[in-house]
Protein backbone atom coordinates (compact mmCIF):
# COMPACT_ATOMS: atom_id res chain seq x y z
CA UNK A 1 0.00 0.00 0.00
CA UNK A 2 2.70 2.42 1.14
CA UNK A 3 4.61 1.55 -2.02
CA UNK A 4 1.59 2.46 -4.34
CA UNK A 5 0.91 5.59 -3.03
CA UNK A 6 4.41 6.72 -3.17
CA UNK A 7 4.13 5.34 -6.98
CA UNK A 8 1.08 7.09 -7.82
CA UNK A 9 2.70 10.39 -6.23
CA UNK A 10 5.55 10.12 -8.46
CA UNK A 11 2.98 9.55 -11.70
CA UNK A 12 1.22 12.24 -10.99
CA UNK A 13 4.47 14.23 -10.51
CA UNK A 14 3.71 15.26 -6.79
CA UNK A 15 6.86 17.35 -5.67
CA UNK A 16 8.43 15.46 -2.29
CA UNK A 17 12.10 14.81 -1.13
CA UNK A 18 11.31 12.57 1.67
CA UNK A 19 9.00 9.80 2.71
CA UNK A 20 8.30 9.97 6.68
CA UNK A 21 6.69 6.39 7.54
CA UNK A 22 6.26 4.94 11.39
CA UNK A 23 8.24 1.48 12.24
CA UNK A 24 5.90 -0.98 10.21
CA UNK A 25 7.15 0.06 7.18
CA UNK A 26 10.77 0.35 8.21
CA UNK A 27 12.12 -2.24 6.03
CA UNK A 28 14.89 -2.94 3.96
CA UNK A 29 12.54 -3.54 1.30
CA UNK A 30 10.89 -0.27 1.68
CA UNK A 31 14.24 1.23 2.01
CA UNK A 32 15.45 0.17 -1.02
CA UNK A 33 12.36 1.23 -3.00
CA UNK A 34 12.25 4.72 -1.70
CA UNK A 35 16.03 5.07 -2.33
CA UNK A 36 15.96 3.89 -5.96
CA UNK A 37 13.53 6.19 -7.35
CA UNK A 38 15.65 9.17 -5.77
CA UNK A 39 14.32 9.82 -2.76
CA UNK A 40 15.16 9.92 1.09
CA UNK A 41 13.26 8.39 3.80
CA UNK A 42 12.79 9.15 7.73
CA UNK A 43 11.56 6.25 9.81
CA UNK A 44 10.42 5.07 13.04
CA UNK A 45 12.46 1.96 14.12
CA UNK A 46 11.35 -0.85 16.46
CA UNK A 47 13.39 -1.21 19.51
CA UNK A 48 14.83 -4.44 18.45
CA UNK A 49 16.22 -3.03 14.87
CA UNK A 50 20.33 -3.39 14.87
CA UNK A 51 22.49 -0.89 14.44
CA UNK A 52 26.34 0.03 13.77
CA UNK A 53 28.20 3.21 15.91
CA UNK A 54 30.60 3.30 12.66
CA UNK A 55 31.52 1.85 8.95
CA UNK A 56 34.00 -0.86 10.85
CA UNK A 57 31.76 -1.98 13.35
CA UNK A 58 28.65 -2.48 10.25
CA UNK A 59 31.91 -4.10 8.26
CA UNK A 60 32.39 -6.48 11.05
CA UNK A 61 29.04 -6.98 11.59
CA UNK A 62 28.95 -5.59 15.51
CA UNK A 63 25.46 -4.65 16.02
CA UNK A 64 23.80 -2.92 18.87
CA UNK A 65 20.18 -2.66 19.62
CA UNK A 66 18.11 0.53 19.42
CA UNK A 67 16.82 0.34 22.62
CA UNK A 68 20.57 0.12 23.87
CA UNK A 69 21.58 3.33 22.48
CA UNK A 70 23.17 6.40 24.01
CA UNK A 71 21.31 9.99 22.95
CA UNK A 72 23.65 12.97 23.50
CA UNK A 73 22.56 16.32 25.24
CA UNK A 74 21.54 17.40 21.22
CA UNK A 75 19.61 13.83 20.89
CA UNK A 76 21.28 12.01 17.59
CA UNK A 77 23.86 9.08 16.92
CA UNK A 78 24.57 8.04 13.32
CA UNK A 79 24.34 4.41 12.62
CA UNK A 80 24.56 1.86 10.08
CA UNK A 81 21.88 -0.31 10.05
CA UNK A 82 21.78 -3.80 9.72
CA UNK A 83 21.12 -4.84 6.05
CA UNK A 84 21.84 -2.84 2.38
CA UNK A 85 24.66 -0.65 2.08
CA UNK A 86 22.89 1.38 -0.06
CA UNK A 87 21.06 3.19 3.11
CA UNK A 88 23.42 2.33 5.59
CA UNK A 89 24.58 5.44 6.99
CA UNK A 90 21.66 7.78 8.71
CA UNK A 91 20.99 9.44 11.42
CA UNK A 92 19.27 8.09 14.25
CA UNK A 93 16.82 10.42 17.08
CA UNK A 94 15.40 9.78 20.32
CA UNK A 95 11.44 10.33 19.68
Amino acid sequence: MMRQMIHTCLQNALPFHFVLTDSWFASEENFDFITSRGKHFMAALKSNRLVALSQEDWKKKRFVRVDELRFSAQGAVQGWLKGSAAWAMRRLWRA
